[in-house]
């Protein structure tokens, strides 16, 4: 395919507001799951699921729910529980060095070559980042950093 299956999603939201539109995929990160459902996926579906749970999703679907994996469900559900705000002590200094890194543009295995970690290291040091500032990806772990004077 010429695109993304996010990007797909929303250019069919944007012809056909109305359709509804299952994500039916293995990923099950957070990042690409939320891009999904910002982009306009009513239902995100692992492809893991039974040929069984696939069909009661679609009928579901049909019948005006929303349904996702019970892993993506969960992912959701986090995602809008209350948390604290992330505080500048939040993050190591290691992570604000990483997440500097992160805002130039620089690539995992450029971070590790800079710091002289390994890359599975930064990606280590990337996922506490995310999880600390409860960001759904660099993007959104960028914008809440900065908003929050972190970097």
């Amino acid at each position: 395919p010429d695109q993304s299956g996010i990007e797909l999603i929303a250019a069919l939201k944007a012809q056909r507001p109305e359709l509804e539109v299952m994500a039916y995929t293995v990923f099950e990160d957070r990042e690409t799951v939320f891009a999904a459902l910002k982009a306009g996926a009513t239902s995100y579906v692992l492809k893991g699921s039974t040929p069984r749970e696939l069909i009661e999703a679609l009928h579901s679907l049909n019948q005006g729910g929303a349904p996702m994996s019970p892993k993506i469900a969960r992912a959701v559900i986090q995602e809008f529980q209350a948390r604290p705000a992330a505080s500048p002590e939040l993050l190591s200094r290691r992570e604000t060095e990483v997440l500097s890194f992160v805002e130039q543009g620089l690539s995992y295995k450029e971070i590790a070559s800079n710091l002289n970690l390994s890359p599975h290291t930064v990606h280590s040091h990337i996922k506490k980042i995310y999880e600390k500032l409860q960001a759904n990806g660099k993007h959104d772990a960028l914008e809440k950093a900065r908003r929050k004077g972190l970097i």
